[in-house]
């Protein structure tokens, strides 16, 4: 289903027949224009708040690499599933350190 389609279903859902003498109505196409700008406003936060990780010799496996947010507590487990090897982690031990920013 299109995400067109999704919108026309959720505000039928909740408001009712969404066309009116014309195409659409007013109130829906102005429901439209605001759920746009709001799923783009969104979609900005997200695309500004990302957190990159580096481990050590993380080139050699494709990193630096954004990580979610709710990974960064059990990023080891995360840079495993990633393609790192467990072994680098280890190999390190409890001085397995990486680098973090914002981009």
């Amino acid at each position: 289903m299109s995400k067109r389609c999704e919108l026309q279903k959720e505000y039928y859902q909740n408001h009712g027949n969404y066309k009116g003498n014309g195409k659409y109505s007013d109130s829906y196409v102005k429901w439209l224009e605001d759920t746009i700008i709001e799923i783009r406003n969104e979609n900005k936060i997200i695309e500004e708040k990302q957190t990159m990780i580096d481990p050590p010799s993380g080139w050699k496996y494709g990193f630096p690499k954004p990580i979610p947010q709710d990974r960064l507590k059990d990023y080891k487990v995360w840079l495993v599933e990633q393609g790192y090897p467990q072994s680098e982690i280890d190999r390190y031990g409890e001085n397995f350190l990486c680098r973090y920013w914002e981009k």
